[in-house]
Parts: structure tokens; sequence; C-alpha cells
């Protein structure tokens, strides 16, 4: 489902997050998430893995991401964000 609502990048990150945590458990503590907009859409960025264990997280966190392109497609988000 697509929708006309604009987000701003702040918004993107917490609703990945959010959506992350019900999904997979507690948010790994180095884990860091940056959503970035261009003139295209917007994309969004893990932090380098410290831990082996943290590859089905960040697999399952960037599937979130996915959908959540799908939902809030170009355009409708604007500026840049960084979650720590």
């Amino acid at each position: 489902m697509v929708t006309d609502e604009a987000k701003l990048p702040s918004e993107i990150a917490r609703l990945i997050t959010e959506q992350a945590v019900v999904s997979l458990g507690p948010w790994p503590r180095d884990l860091e998430l940056f959503i970035f907009v261009s003139t295209t859409g917007w994309s969004c960025g893990l932090s380098p893995a410290t831990q082996t264990s943290e590859v089905e997280y960040r697999e399952g966190v960037m599937k979130i991401a996915r959908e959540m392109h799908g939902k809030y497609p170009a355009g409708s988000v604007k500026g840049h964000h960084r979650v720590v």
C-alpha cells in the first residue's frame, strides 16, 4: 500500500527501527541506520557489522526497509537522517 503522506527521514528511521525491534528483538548496540534522500528517492544503509551475530538482524532490517520503500516511494521523504 503506497501512501501519499510525506515523511521525514527521522520518521522512516523510527518506523524501521520500531518494526525491527518488534520482529527481530532488541536493536544491536553498535548498529546504526542511515536514511539517504536524493532526487530519485530514498535509500538506507547500515553501519558495518561488528559481530557475526548481527548478520541475520541486519538482513531483517533491510527487508523491513524494502517494505517501507514500497509504502513510501520516491518523493515522499525529504532530507537525510542517521539513527544512533
